[in-house]
């Protein structure tokens, strides 16, 4: 899993982490007379919903950047694109945690101001677009990014030289 191709924010670093991390995928695959390489079942970009980037604007104030003199504005996901959702209530805090720790990218004082309700939405799930699958129809949402991938795996032939 990676970003998307809009870099969650317009984020030029995030954006070259889509590209690459997507090349490294498609150059993984497999071709003939080649080493035994590792294929990957599944590709997943981070695909916030436009709901959570309001949330997170309303707590955060605006996700646009500016980049070049162009402002990257990024409004979130059309709902009927995001393919899988995961529920990451558990380690809501612990999200938490980690992003307060990046003091000097929040407003001060936001950690009292946020609701319950807000911590919920921002933290307790995961989005994601599934940008390709070899286990998968494409068909249902998804709560698992590893469902079918054991099944796929045990079902593979041997890649290796002969």
């Amino acid at each position: 899993m990676t970003f998307g191709p809009d870099g969650a924010t317009g984020h030029p670093d995030h954006i070259a982490i889509c590209q690459l991390t997507t090349a490294a995928v498609l150059a993984a695959a497999p071709c003939r007379d080649a080493a035994a390489p590792h294929q990957v079942a599944k590709l997943y970009y981070l695909a916030d919903s436009r709901e959570r980037m309001a949330v997170y604007a309303a707590a955060f104030g605006d996700t646009a950047m500016t980049v070049d003199g162009v402002v990257r504005h990024v409004p979130g996901w059309e709902p009927w694109a995001i393919t899988t959702c995961i529920d990451t209530q558990a380690y809501a805090q612990q999200a938490w945690r980690a992003i307060a720790c990046h003091r000097s990218q929040l407003p001060a004082g936001i950690a009292d101001q946020l609701t319950v309700e807000q911590h919920q939405l921002l933290w307790g799930v995961q989005e994601f677009y599934r940008v390709f699958s070899l286990v998968n129809s494409g068909q249902a949402l998804e709560d698992d990014l590893f469902a079918g991938v054991e099944r796929h795996a045990a079902s593979m032939p041997s890649l290796g030289r002969s």
